[in-house]
């Protein structure tokens, strides 16, 4: 046996037949070509498991020449190949009988290799012979074995089996800094990868970082493999720290250090390591604190914090509305030398209660919750060094403290100075302000103000020549604009009616920003290359649909990640410099397909009497018959900006599994975006501005009866259901409109003045200013006005709409005599899931829509706690 040199073939004759079970033994799997679909059966009806391949990757294989189609003899070469999609995987420990394997094997009788085809040629099959995590899928049953696609039923949306007609698309791809290789977790453990090829070239083992932190006093080894499961990496992967009975560990990965970083009996709250991997910094009864993971040394950076004055943690608005239900608000520097955070003052902000009254022992939650109109918490902005030191606070005196929200904080690339953006409390304009590393006076430079709000979570990015860019809405379409660092405006980079969503990379040597955007396609992204000057943009990813890209951080490859209304989500590495695929990730088969008949699923346009395309989706019963007349039961969100519908196979295609098995129930499961939540622009969702609900509902009415005018569209039978937002326009609809025989509203806000200060006075002002419109936008107000059945349901500790909406409507309709049902789920958050709810749900649709009864379920399991706590569904 000799390695060839530069060809890396290994040669060598075997014995086929008195060989196999050493081969066996150290075959990691064999790989079928995909026409080998008669040898794949008869190992299928021997009990062997087979795969299909999802990916194209290059691996090294052995690959047998036969001296004869049944001559025993044979030279075996191990050479790289690469496999496509499609190929067939068979684990070698999953072949246990020998005739099975035999299969597998030169010259076998009845196998593939019968018809591998003349004596010169090699074996089909190939060998796998070192241990490779590969993106696969369960082989398709034997045609004979595959059962009759039948309709789908509610009864497939539930268990560990229930139906997925989306497929599980691959993800999670972490660029390296060198643009040729990315981190992905496969089979459990995270891997780096050759991009081009599929290679691993690198796996993280955490083993020895766990035996270094078992070897510390009271953590033993089964803790320590619970810890290093849990770790939090540093930036560049040899290090992690991760919580443990409420202290803070830190090991290397090679495991020749491992260190206990805190020893105290309260929790370390929102860690993150320094850029440079040095200190981690964590909050800790609301101060702000660093730790040392050479020395173990802590450091206070802020003293005196409570649950009113909190460092470097958000309270409960600002965590909710303004940092994307992140609590962490503090920021390191680039250089890792100072952190800037935020101080949160909540003692002017109302507390609100709320009651667990589940248990015996009933619990009481305190939250301080500023409903509009109400005293808002006050936000400060200080920079203090890692080491310690007294903070520096950012001077922002020139704003009223109670008329001022900070909705970002960013770091300039050099670490010289930060930027915040600064906007009153109704969010009608906004301020970039600017300061030094060291806190100090804030410049102005400049300020932001729309037709109506501003978004709370503008796009800046600072490039190294000192320039910025900024997205804005002030035209009524979010474009890219580059500014001077003294905020000067330069020019706009991108610009027209479409939306640039986000910047994937700037590559300022070649003048260029790599941005994603809807220029082609108002309800799917695409990427696109601009020039910085904004004189060319080059779309670059050519599909229909919409994609997710991860861009690598240099070289000229990026990760798509895309699916349309047609076609179900595939991954691929393409080239940034035209788009074209280097190598397919993921073809994402999804097997669930075959087992239904699904309705007809249609993406379409509905025009209102102004002329605005409303998308819209309709599934039909799989046995749709145009004489006869069916219900509609109509979903939505409808929050201003939030679209439901897209061009993509979850959002426009056939993959909603409740519409399909509502559609086989025999109801049209109709969905469309009123203009304000329709993601066409903030022209668009200003509609609403000041008058939440209002033209919402004529929208919505507009969709209605335009599907009912057909006479295959019951106008007497339709329903509509929502949850949060889609709860609220549910109930309001209900109370203004007569289109509505039934609905189910979820965790509806009833009246504005009852939700929280910053997201409802972003777009109504404060009550004090706009009486009328939170008047005519309240349920609460019409609940005499009640047309059809109504179902609410809410989660008893729901901290994000209270419980409090509902108990308020549920007084005005019996005051007003009106009849409604209700559930309510104890221990519930915003939200809701679980079997019942499911349950509860469909048994009032088939009731009030087909006048029976939901079929009792199996088993009717109740929800688990991850299902009772989730905030949102």
């Amino acid at each position: 046996m000799r390695l060839m040199s530069g060809l890396s073939v290994l040669v060598v004759s075997v014995g086929v037949a008195s060989a196999q079970s050493r081969e066996s033994a150290r075959t990691f799997a064999h790989v079928l070509p995909a026409s080998a679909t008669h040898t794949v059966e008869q190992l299928q009806r021997l009990g062997v498991r087979v795969e299909e391949l999802r990916e194209q990757v290059e691996i090294d294989a052995e690959v047998v020449r036969p001296a004869g189609v049944t001559r025993h003899a044979a030279t075996v070469r191990l050479e790289p190949r690469r496999l496509e999609p499609g190929m067939f995987v068979i684990r070698a420990d999953r072949v246990f009988a020998p005739w099975a394997s035999a299969l597998l094997e030169p010259g076998a009788s009845g196998g593939h290799a019968v018809r591998a085809g003349r004596a010169d040629a090699d074996f089909a099959i190939l060998r796998l012979m070192t241990p490779t995590p590969l993106l696969t899928v369960a082989a398709r049953a034997p045609e004979k074995d595959r059962p009759s696609p039948r309709p789908l039923t509610f009864e497939d949306l539930q268990g560990p089996n229930a139906a997925n007609l989306a497929g599980s698309p691959t993800g999670g791809h972490e660029w390296l800094d060198d643009g040729e290789h990315f981190r992905q977790s496969r089979e459990g453990m995270l891997r780096t990868f050759a991009a081009r090829t599929g290679r691993v070239v690198a796996s993280i083992d955490t083993e020895p970082a766990a035996g270094a932190l078992a070897a510390l006093p009271a953590i033993g080894e089964k803790a320590a493999k619970a810890v290093a499961g849990r770790a939090r990496w540093n930036d560049d992967r040899t290090a992690f720290f991760a919580e443990h009975e409420n202290d803070l560990y830190y090991a290397t990965l090679d495991g020749t250090r491992a260190l206990r970083l805190t020893s105290t009996p309260d929790a370390e709250e929102l860690a993150s390591f320094s850029p440079d991997g040095r200190f981690v910094a964590f909050v800790r009864n609301n101060d702000l604190w660093t730790v040392d993971v050479v020395t173990g040394t802590e450091r206070a950076i802020t003293t005196g914090g409570h649950d009113r004055l909190r460092r470097g943690k958000a309270d409960w608005v600002y965590f909710e509305e303004i940092f994307g239900r992140s609590w962490k608000v503090y920021w390191w520097s680039p250089d890792s030398t100072r952190l800037a955070y935020m101080e949160v003052d909540s003692s002017p902000v109302p507390n609100y209660v709320i009651v667990n009254n589940a248990r015996l022992d009933q619990r009481i939650e305190n939250t301080l919750y500023p409903k509009a109109g109400e005293p808002n918490p006050r936000a400060k902005v200080f920079t203090v060094s890692a080491a310690g030191g007294t903070p520096a606070e950012v001077d922002l005196s020139a704003y009223e403290p109670d008329n001022m929200l900070v909705t970002r904080v960013f770091w300039r690339p050099d670490s010289s100075g930060l930027v915040a953006c600064v906007t009153n409390r109704v969010q009608t304009w906004m301020d970039l302000v600017a300061a030094p590393a060291t806190g100090g006076a804030a410049k102005v430079l400049f300020r932001e103000t729309t037709n109506a709000w501003i978004d709370e979570s503008p796009t800046v990015r600072f490039l190294k020549d000192g320039t910025f860019l900024f997205g804005s809405e002030r035209t009524g379409w979010l474009h890219l604009y580059r500014y001077a660092a003294d905020g000067k405006l330069l020019n706009a980079v991108t610009s027209g009616e479409w939306e640039c969503r986000s910047i994937a990379r700037v590559d300022e040597a070649e003048g260029v920003a790599y941005v994603t955007g809807t220029k082609d396609n108002p309800l799917g992204e695409n990427l696109y290359r601009v020039k910085l000057d904004g004189t060319e943009i080059t779309r670059l990813t050519h599909e229909r649909g919409a994609h997710r890209v991860a861009v690598a951080p240099r070289g000229d490859l990026f990760v798509d990640s895309w699916s349309s209304a047609q076609r179900p989500g595939q991954v691929a590495l393409r080239s940034l410099a035209d788009g074209a695929i280097v190598r397919m990730l993921d073809t994402n088969p999804v097997r669930d397909l075959e087992k239904f008949r699904l309705g007809e699923s249609s993406h379409f346009q509905i025009l209102t009497p102004d002329g605005f395309a409303m998308e819209a989706t309709l599934v039909k019963p799989p046995d749709f018959d145009p004489e006869r007349t069916y219900p509609v039961w109509f979903m939505t969100y409808a929050g201003p900006h939030a679209p439901t519908i897209s061009d993509t196979w979850n959002g426009a295609g056939p993959a909603r599994t409740w519409d399909q098995a509502l559609a086989s129930a025999g109801i049209l499961a109709f969905r469309a975006d009123p203009r304000s939540a329709s993601g066409k622009g903030a022209v668009s969702a200003w509609a609403c501005y000041k008058r939440l609900g209002q033209s919402e509902l004529k929208d919505i009415e507009t969709a209605i009866t335009w599907l009912t005018a057909h006479p295959w569209a019951d106008a007497d039978r339709v329903g509509m259901a929502g949850h949060s937002y889609g709860g609220y326009i549910t109930a309001y609809c209900m109370t203004r409109s007569k289109l509505f025989a039934a609905g189910i509203s979820g965790a509806p806000v009833t009246d504005w003045r009852e939700y929280d200060s910053i997201y409802t006075e972003r777009y109504m002002l404060t009550p004090q200013e706009n009486p009328d419109g939170y008047r005519d936008g309240s349920v609460i107000e019409r609940a005499k006005d009640l047309h059809g059945r109504l179902l609410l349901v809410h989660g008893m500790m729901d901290d994000n709409v209270h419980l409090q909406n509902n108990t308020r409507l549920i007084r005005a309709l019996q005051e007003a005599n009106k009849p409604f049902e209700m559930m309510l789920y104890p221990e519930a958050r915003h939200g809701i899931g679980g079997r019942h709810y499911q349950q509860v749900q469909i048994e009032f649709i088939l009731r009030t829509m087909l006048g029976k009864d939901a079929p009792t379920p199996s088993e009717l399991a109740p929800p688990s706690g991850g299902e009772r706590r989730r905030r949102r569904n």
